[in-house]
């Protein structure tokens, strides 16, 4: 099984981060897009690529509308 996680704010990149560890110890593949309150530098095409080969998608939303746009991609 493989998982998306993403999110572009501090707190919820470094949640999905121990997400992450946590799944790799279950044995489950991830594809991670976490900024840590900085702007994703992944591409819309590479976000989608990877939302759609995985088998479901976990996003930590930003707290501002305006930083959204590659979570919501996913």
């Amino acid at each position: 099984m493989r998982v998306m996680l993403i999110a572009r704010d501090a707190m919820a990149s470094q949640i999905l981060e121990r997400v992450q560890a946590e799944l790799h110890s279950r044995g489950y593949e991830t594809f991670a897009v976490l900024g840590y309150g900085k702007p994703i530098e992944s591409s819309a095409d590479s976000i989608i690529s990877g939302a759609l080969s995985s088998d479901f998608v976990l996003s930590g939303m930003s707290s501002s509308g305006d930083l959204t746009k590659e979570e919501i991609i996913a």
